[in-house]
């Protein structure tokens, strides 16, 4: 499955909490559980899955696409 559904009610410290605290709505697109290699100095490109990469970018265009309503 590639997206759940759910709510956290712990504030996860991340690069997104500048948006929320000013009420800008977000999604954290991040794998759950969290990877092993998350804010460590393996968290880099090579622990990157890029088949999901494809997948969310291609997910992701066609969504912004719909949503202004454009011709892909």
């Amino acid at each position: 499955m590639l997206f759940v559904k759910y709510t956290i009610n712990a504030r996860i410290e991340d690069d997104h909490l500048p948006f929320l605290e000013r009420d800008v709505p977000i999604l954290h697109v991040i794998p759950g559980p969290f990877p092993k290699v998350w804010y460590t100095s393996q968290d880099n490109r090579r622990n990157i899955d890029l088949d999901t990469i494809e997948n969310l970018n291609k997910i992701f265009r066609v969504f912004v696409a719909s949503y202004f309503y454009l011709d892909i």
